[in-house]
């Protein structure tokens, strides 16, 4: 009969530890998450978009701060600039420079007689 017993307390007292070390964890959890907030999603502008320079068809300078890039089948994609880069429009030619990589994504530019105009956004869509 005292075997049972003191099975019995020892399971109680087992029990008793893993929710009590359970508790703990989850009130340290409750209190970081307070206090330090939770991991936001990434922001819409940190995702980066890209395209692969090999699939460019065609590129249309709408103003001197806009780009219009068609790629991957006919797919447009609007390069917005940072500032004004004059000649873009009526540039007959247009070089993009890269990060060394053969994509174009935001942080590439597009370089217009000798000047370098850096993108400000990129995204679908024309």
């Amino acid at each position: 009969m005292a075997t049972v017993i003191n099975r019995v307390v020892a399971g109680v007292a087992t029990l008793a530890v893993i929710t009590a070390a359970y508790l703990a964890v989850k009130v340290s959890h409750e209190e970081d998450a307070v206090l330090y907030g939770t991991t936001p999603p990434p922001a819409r502008q940190w995702l980066t978009q890209n395209i692969d320079l090999r699939t460019i068809e065609r590129i249309e300078p709408r103003s001197d701060t806009s780009v219009v890039v068609y790629a991957d089948g006919g797919r447009p994609y609007t390069m917005d600039l940072t500032t004004p880069c004059p000649g873009l429009v009526q540039a007959k030619s247009i070089s993009f420079f890269t990060d060394g990589s053969k994509n174009l994504d935001r942080f590439a530019g597009v370089l217009i007689n000798g000047r370098a105009c850096t993108f400000k956004d990129f995204h679908p869509g024309a």
